[in-house]
């Protein structure tokens, strides 16, 4: 009896490990595909509010929408716009970040051409949730260079006009007055019937991201059978470039940018033969003492831009002014000019005031 005992229980205890085993065995199927059930069943139920909003790219100067299109079930409980990484685009836009629409501008003279990263996450009263990463592009528009020519001879003859980048059109506001040779080139005529001195060239062009962007020049048609003098934008506060103090770095030493223009014949020869107080354009900025033109060998030639169009250009100093002659030959042409800068001081204020 002892060893049938023995033998059963034996028996017992072997089988009672297997059966224990599959037991948890399959409790932890069961628990491990509920809880996976219960993971999954939500965004099964709302697998429809995954956002539909593509990438966008815009253009300098634009206004556009981005739809965030959720499709979800219920009423919207709430949307947001949100900017994950500034990227290198700078001075984009937003508005209306926390509805479904979300309005962008590029405008402004801060914007920056580049990408950055926007996410929109929404949700509506179903608890149905879903988000979506937006690379937001801004292209850069076309950098236009044209022919600065203000003036124009009328018995100068056909003027070349050149732009880049090449690939635009040329266009003007007196019809037939300006022939496109397209690659960015363009032959005005002074001589148009109805030329009635003043005219605007323009020259548009589109770059392969598709932005445009446009240049105008105003052009003034003159006779120049008599030499004549123009001081262009006299008194104009020299442009401040990065790295410098700017324009001035005292009260004395502010400086002004000035060009003169002489009307004259084309294939004429205009020289500076004396020159106080105007220097080269190309000097370094304040504290730095600017340029002397070098008048050595009988002066400095002026340089013809346009056909009859003779310019110079340099800067003079605050308060100092300049006296410049300038000579064909027969005539001699003295040009003078002073501008200022404010100088504010500060007086004693009454007694009893602070």
């Amino acid at each position: 009896m002892v060893g049938v005992k023995r033998g059963f229980m034996k028996q017992i205890i072997l089988q009672e490990h297997p059966v224990t085993t599959r037991l948890q065995s399959n409790r932890v199927v069961r628990s491990t595909l509920w809880a996976s059930f219960l993971l999954l069943f939500p965004l099964l139920l709302h697998s429809q509010c995954i956002p539909e909003t593509n990438d966008l790219s815009m253009c300098p100067g634009e206004s556009t929408v981005l739809d965030g299109q959720p499709t979800g079930s219920g009423i919207y409980a709430w949307h947001q716009w949100e900017v994950l990484d500034e990227g290198t685009s700078k001075g984009v836009q937003f508005f209306n970040t926390s509805s479904q629409v979300l309005t962008v501008h590029t405008f402004g003279s801060d914007l920056q051409p580049g990408t950055l990263t926007l996410q929109y996450a929404y949700m509506d009263n179903t608890g149905c949730i879903g988000s979506k990463e937006i690379t937001v592009t801004v292209q850069a528009a076309p950098d236009i260079t044209l022919s600065p020519y203000a003036f124009s001879c009328l018995e100068g003859g056909m003027v070349e006009f050149l732009a880049s980048p090449a690939g635009g059109t040329f266009s003007c506001d007196l019809p037939g007055a300006l022939t496109d040779l397209a690659n960015g080139t363009a032959l005005f005529d002074p001589q148009v019937p109805g030329l009635d001195g003043q005219v605007q060239i323009t020259y548009t062009v589109t770059n392969t991201e598709g932005c445009s962007s446009e240049k105008s020049q105003s052009v003034k048609v003159v006779s120049c059978a008599t030499p004549t003098v123009e001081q262009i934008s006299p008194c104009t506060p020299r442009e401040q470039v990065a790295g410098s103090q700017g324009n001035a770095s005292t009260p004395e030493d502010g400086q002004f940018e000035e060009q003169i223009i002489i009307l004259d014949l084309s294939g004429s020869t205009w020289k500076m033969i004396q020159c106080e107080g105007f220097f080269q354009a190309q000097s370094e900025h304040p504290p730095i003492t600017p340029l002397d033109f070098d008048l050595t060998g009988g002066g400095l030639n002026l340089v013809e831009g346009a056909p009859g169009v003779f310019e110079l250009s340099g800067i003079h100093v605050d308060a100092l002014g300049y006296n410049v002659q300038i000579t064909n030959g027969p005539d001699t042409l003295t040009l003078t000019n002073t501008c200022y800068y404010p100088n504010p001081s500060m007086n004693t204020l009454p007694a009893g005031m602070c």
